[in-house]
């Protein structure tokens, strides 16, 4: 039961985080095109084999977003065999977290969602966002693993 409330109480903050009215709002955000299918690759291609990893570290990944928004995000976005994910062999935590958070963005650029992608002077709080996004997440994520197994 714990568990439960740590969520309510994370996803309360997220919806405060982003800016968003109600917890609904959030809801329907993160089942949207905008976070949705970029969570289910987080999961098959990271989460599925580390369902316990802890979260990636925030100053890595940030320190990865702005190194990488200079040069375009190439190795989060270049594709190998015409497979529309880049090749992840190897990667760390850190780097599927930055896939996940630079997908969401990309997406906000392109599309009017309840989270809209960041100007250039708000990029650090944009990273922030994403991070707490994909944390939040992973723990939603672990949670539903936990009540399965209990269940089993």
């Amino acid at each position: 039961m714990e568990n439960f409330y740590t969520l309510a109480t994370l996803r309360a903050e997220l919806k405060n985080t982003l800016g968003l009215d109600s917890i609904e709002a959030l809801t329907d955000w993160l089942e949207s095109p905008g976070v949705k299918p970029f969570m289910d690759e987080f999961v098959s291609d990271y989460l599925t084999n580390n369902p316990t990893a802890n979260d990636a570290d925030y100053t890595k990944v940030t320190n990865l977003l702005g190194a990488n928004a200079v040069m375009n995000f190439a190795a989060y976005d270049t594709t190998s065999s015409g497979s529309s994910r880049p090749d992840k062999t190897g990667w760390s935590a850190e780097k599927h977290w930055v896939r996940f958070i630079w997908q969401m963005g990309q997406y906000a650029k392109t599309h009017t969602t309840a989270w809209q992608a960041p100007r250039e002077e708000e990029m650090e709080v944009w990273f922030w966002h994403g991070y707490e996004v994909v944390k939040f997440l992973k723990a939603e994520y672990a949670n539903e693993r936990e009540l399965e197994n209990a269940a089993a």
